[in-house]
């Protein structure tokens, strides 16, 4: 029974947990640091590094080096962010697929930072700028390996606790179907719950982490109002992905505005 229990609530806590709600402004609980460590493991970044395709990219995008202006953004980003020169990764821009991709300005890879410069072209420098810090946040926790390690887990543990379950309350004893089908059923939730639930948490930690070391309250705001346009009046599919809406990025905006927190860019800017 004791066993059964703590099956029942690793899953539940762990599914808490992932709603990050400590992580904004940037306060960070015990198992945002534990996820934050997970995704830096040696393992982890490891397997990133054997998962980058460049031959992937290169068919499916079409991927060309990025223009200079998002090659120089993604480099200082990384940098930035404290993420080691042999982890670094270029920035490329797609040429194939565009139409499949139209909602997105940037996505993350294992090994590549992907711009969609038909889109981000039409954005603010800060949003450029925010946008390139956002990949860069996934790159730093290798958010793409780390998230298949995350559901497999999920999946593993809702097929064996289902199981455990099943065998300590003598469950289905009459249904050979019944006791075989409920572990998958479990297992398959599991792993679509905890894909949903992780995606929701790296967008929202990408978004904080990403907009706070930008270091620039207009980079930020200017974030917002590009957030603002694209999830409100266009109305894009991702804005119920776990991203922050333009009242949240204000907040960070306005703590930021606090410290006078200006990049070189817009610090000319605010004093012309």
């Amino acid at each position: 029974m004791k066993r059964t229990l703590f099956f029942l609530g690793a899953f539940a806590l762990s599914f808490s947990g992932l709603q990050a709600d400590e992580l904004f402004l940037g306060k960070k609980n015990i198992f945002n640091k534990a996820m934050d460590s997970f995704g830096q493991s040696r393992v982890i970044q490891w397997c990133e590094k054997k998962l980058s395709s460049d031959a992937f990219v290169k068919v499916f995008f079409g991927a060309e080096p990025a223009s200079p202006l998002f090659q120089e953004m993604g480099k200082d980003a990384q940098i930035t962010l404290g993420i080691s020169e042999d982890c670094h990764v270029p920035i490329y821009k797609m040429t194939l697929n565009l139409e499949l991709f139209k909602e997105v300005g940037a996505f993350a890879l294992p090994g590549f930072i992907i711009v969609n410069e038909n889109r981000l072209n039409r954005a603010s420098y800060g949003a450029q700028r925010a946008a390139l810090f956002h990949e860069a946040v996934h790159i730093k926790y290798a958010d793409s390996t780390a998230s298949e390690f995350f559901v497999t887990f999920f999946l593993a543990l809702g097929v064996a606790g289902s199981n455990k379950i099943i065998r300590d309350y003598n469950l289905f004893q009459t249904s050979l179907l019944a006791r075989v089908a409920t572990p998958f059923a479990v297992g398959m939730t599991s792993l679509i719950l905890s894909g949903k639930f992780y995606g929701h948490y790296r967008e929202r930690r990408a978004d904080i982490e990403g907009c706070y070391a930008t270091q620039c309250y207009v980079c930020v705001k200017e974030h917002a109002e590009h957030r603002r346009k694209i999830f409100e009046q266009e109305k894009n599919s991702l804005r119920h992905n776990g991203y922050l809406w333009a009242e949240d990025l204000l907040v960070i905006a306005d703590e930021l505005k606090r410290e006078n927190r200006v990049c070189i860019y817009h610090s000319e800017i605010v004093k012309g």
